[in-house]
C-alpha cells in the first residue's frame, strides 16, 4: 500500500427539466467524473477511473395532495462496467389534519474508490461493488397551526459485498461476506416558537448486523440532536446546535460516547454577504468516530461569505 496518497478528481453534471402538463414533471440529467491517483511519496500512479452517469426522473401527481416519482439512472464505471438503480417515492397530505404520509424504495450501487482499492488487503485479490436496496416508511404531522412540524420514520437497508476497513488486522480495507442488513426509526421536529426563534431536534436509532449477527463498525446506534436558530436583531443571528452520540462499536471494542456543541454568530451584511464567527467543539470533548484518528478539540473560525 502507498506510504501517502494524493487523488485528483474532476466533475461535471447537468440537469434539466420539462413539464409535460400541470401534473407531470420531467427530469432529466447526466454526469461525469474522473479520479486520478499517485503514491505522494514517489509520484507513482495508482490509477484512473472514469464513471458516467445518465438519469431520467418522472414526477407525477395524478389527484390532489398525491405526489409520486419515479427514477431510473444507469452508471458506466471503467472498471466495473454497467449498473442500473432505481428510486421510487409516494406521498400523500390529509389537508384537514395536516397530515402527510410518505414511503420510497429504491436500490443502489457504490464501487470501491481509488484509495480503497489501493488499500485493499494484499491476500483479497480485488474488491467488487457494493450493491444496496433500501426502505422507508413514515407520517409527518403538524400542529399549532404549521409552526411545529414532526415527523417519524422506519427505514430498513441491505448491503451486499459492504466495504469495510479491517478494525483488527489495520492491514487494509476488505469486503464483508454476505448482506449487511440496517434498520432502524428516525424521529424530528421543527419548531418555529416566535418570529425570531426556531426550534429543530431529531432522534436516530440505528440496529444494523453482517449476515454473521456481528454489530455493523463505526456506525452508532442513538444519534439525538437539539437546534436554536435566534434572530435577536435585523440582519444578525445566532445558532447552536448539540449532538449527541452513543453505543459505537468496532472490531476491538466500544468508542466513548460524545457530546458535540457547536455554535455561530452571523451578520448579515447585505444580501449577498455575511461575516460570521463560528465555534466547534465547544466542551472540547476527546472522542473518536474512528479508533486511531484523533478528532479536534475546541476551535473557532472566522469568515466572509459572499454570493455572485
Amino acid at each position: 500500500s502507498p506510504a501517502s496518497f494524493i487523488c485528483t478528481r474532476h466533475k461535471f453534471d447537468y440537469q434539466g427539466s420539462f413539464e409535460a402538463t400541470d401534473r407531470v414533471l420531467l427530469q432529466y440529467g447526466v454526469d461525469h467524473e474522473r479520479q486520478e491517483a499517485e503514491d505522494g511519496g514517489g509520484g507513482t500512479p495508482l490509477g484512473k477511473i472514469d464513471l458516467t452517469g445518465v438519469w431520467v426522473q418522472a414526477v407525477v401527481e395524478p389527484v390532489d395532495n398525491l405526489v409520486l416519482t419515479a427514477g431510473l439512472r444507469h452508471d458506466d464505471h471503467s472498471m466495473f462496467g454497467g449498473h442500473t438503480t432505481w428510486r421510487a417515492t409516494a406521498a400523500y397530505l390529509f389537508d384537514q389534519t395536516g397530515t402527510r404520509l410518505h414511503s420510497s424504495v429504491g436500490t443502489g450501487f457504490r464501487a470501491p474508490s481509488l484509495y480503497q482499492l489501493s488499500m485493499m488487503i494484499p491476500s483479497i485479490s480485488s474488491l467488487q461493488p457494493e450493491t444496496s436496496r433500501s426502505f422507508d416508511i413514515g407520517v409527518e404531522q403538524k400542529f399549532l397551526d404549521g409552526s411545529l412540524t414532526t415527523d417519524l420514520t422506519y427505514f430498513w437497508a441491505e448491503i451486499e459485498n459492504l466495504i469495510e476497513w479491517d478494525y483488527v488486522g489495520h492491514t487494509g480495507y476488505m469486503q464483508i461476506p454476505g448482506v449487511t442488513r440496517s434498520q432502524g426509526i428516525e424521529a424530528s421536529f421543527s419548531y418555529a416558537a416566535t418570529n425570531w426563534l426556531d426550534l429543530g431536534g431529531s432522534y436516530t436509532y440505528t440496529d444494523s448486523k453482517r449476515e454473521t449477527g456481528l454489530r455493523r463498525t463505526n456506525l452508532p446506534r442513538h444519534v439525538a440532536v437539539l437546534s436554536a436558530s435566534m434572530r435577536p436583531a435585523e440582519k444578525w443571528t445566532l445558532g447552536g446546535d448539540v449532538k449527541f452520540v452513543a453505543d459505537t462499536v468496532d472490531g476491538t471494542g466500544d468508542l466513548k460516547d460524545h457530546v458535540l456543541l457547536d455554535a455561530k454568530v452571523a451578520y448579515q451584511v447585505n444580501e449577498n454577504a455575511e461575516i460570521y464567527l463560528r465555534g466547534e467543539n465547544l466542551l472540547n470533548q476527546d472522542y473518536q468516530v474512528v479508533r486511531g484518528y484523533g478528532t479536534p478539540g475546541i476551535a473557532a473560525y472566522a469568515g466572509f461569505k459572499a454570493k455572485f
